[in-house]
């Protein structure tokens, strides 16, 4: 079972925290962010965003992905916390304060639906063009007029899907490394549709959760893995 903490938040108020440090690039602001797939990529970018301070919903379509990717990140959060507490830079009290802070601003779910009021949506689902399209299509119709949808995807180009959404215009790309808890780079990718509104407040955003933007063009294996 899920702890109870998970679900703590209202459905339909940003926790203080999120309103305070939400991303604002010039009439776009990110307070609340959604995260499809919570596998090895996904559970991270979780709990990096709920760490900086941004509310998530986080979904995973199987039940037992979803309490796995949680148990992940209440896991992760321990170990990373553990650290501070050896290093004398926190005290116990402070950091189980800060992993429950931190679940708390997490809601996991398994509905599509419940990402209707976010302003940013990231998918990390499988590594399938076809797939990712239909996921898109289905996203373009619930999620609100203005979210940035944004894709974790390594290798394929972002233009090969991004149109299913019905809203080319407004996804990019946000590239992770892994494990993402630990590394600072991000790649941010434009399609020749992207606004550039838009990409700039991924940009920003990625900069406030304490990672390095790297803008990239929509090529296979963008920057780095091209690279490798």
């Amino acid at each position: 079972m899920l702890r109870p903490v998970l679900r703590s938040l209202p459905r339909s108020t940003p926790s203080l925290l999120a309103r305070a440090l939400a991303t604002s690039a010039g009439d776009i602001k990110i307070q609340k962010v959604g995260m499809v797939g919570l596998g090895l990529m996904g559970h991270g970018i979780a709990q990096t965003a709920a760490t900086a301070g941004f509310d998530v919903v986080a979904l995973d379509a199987n039940p037992k992905g979803l309490e796995s990717g949680m148990k992940r990140i209440e896991g992760s959060l321990s170990k990373l916390l553990s650290r501070g507490v050896k290093k004398g830079t926190l005290t116990q009290q402070q950091a189980d304060e800060q992993a429950a802070a931190t679940l708390a601003r997490i809601r996991p779910t398994t509905e599509l639906a419940e990402l209707a009021d976010c302003d940013l949506v990231i998918e990390a689902i499988v590594e399938n063009v076809e797939v990712k399209k239909e996921f898109y299509a289905n996203l373009g119709k619930v999620a609100k007029p203005s979210a940035i949808l944004a894709s974790n995807t390594s290798s394929l180009a972002i233009s090969d899907f991004a149109g299913s959404s019905g809203r080319a215009s407004q996804v990019v790309g946000l590239h992770f490394f892994n494990p993402v808890q630990l590394m600072k780079l991000v790649e941010v990718i434009r399609t020749d549709a992207t606004d550039p509104k838009i990409f700039d407040a991924c940009k920003q955003w990625v900069l406030d959760i304490n990672k390095h933007p790297v803008s990239c063009k929509d090529t296979p294996g963008f920057i780095v893995n091209r690279l490798l």
